[in-house]
Order: structure tokens, then C-alpha cells, then sequence
């Protein structure tokens, strides 16, 4: 983190705002990620979510059954003969597909099991 606040100041030394929000924005990133990082390493065993973390966890899970249950809609209600069907089947699963990665990518991240 030390090195990307050097970097700020060589930014705000040339005077450039989207070189300074730029990697301000990557030292907040890193400080947060430290934190959960720092947490997860030092929760003991069983203990609860933090409730941002929480928070997050529920609105992945959320997002996938939205996604799960329109993909399911499409399937039973949008008639085989609507051209549009398939395309949307196949937007819809590849968005229920990230979705799912996202949710159990950040499960370990808080250190839950897989």
C-alpha cells in the first residue's frame, strides 16, 4: 500500500485527476482487501460473517436465484416457435453462470467452505 501511495503523490505531483483518482481508487481497493484478508486469517473457527460481508453474500445468492428463476420462466413459459427464446436463454445463462462463480468466489474469500 506504501507503494501505491507513492504513486499518488507522483500523480498529484504532474497534476493529473484521473491518474490520482485512478490509483486512489486502487489504494482503497488494496486497504479493503487487506482487511477482509487480515479477518478471514485471524476469525476463528465457526465464528460469524461480518455483516458487510454478509450483506454481500446474501445479494450474490439473491442475484443468482433472480437469474435462476428467469432462466426458468423463459424455459417454461416463452413459446419454442419465438425466435427471440434461445437468444435469451443464452444471455440469461451465461449471466446465471457469472453469477454463480461471483457468489462462490467470495464465499472463500470470507473463508466459507466450497
Amino acid at each position: 500500500m506504501r507503494v501505491l501511495e507513492g504513486f499518488c503523490q507522483v500523480a498529484d505531483g504532474l497534476n493529473s485527476e484521473p491518474l490520482i483518482l485512478a490509483f486512489v481508487d486502487a489504494k482503497v481497493r488494496a486497504e479493503e482487501e487487506y482487511e477482509r484478508a487480515y479477518g478471514r486469517a485471524h476469525r476463528p473457527e465457526g465464528a460469524e460473517l461480518h455483516p458487510r460481508e454478509e450483506k454481500r453474500l446474501k445479494g450474490l445468492l439473491r442475484r443468482c436465484d433472480v437469474l435462476s428463476n428467469a432462466y426458468c420462466f423463459i424455459v417454461d413459459y416463452a413459446p419454442e416457435e419465438n425466435l427471440a427464446r434461445a437468444e435469451m436463454l443464452e444471455h440469461v445463462g451465461e449471466l446465471k453462470r457469472e453469477a454463480d462463480e461471483a457468489f462462490e468466489r467470495y464465499k472463500l474469500e470470507v473463508g466459507l467452505p466450497g
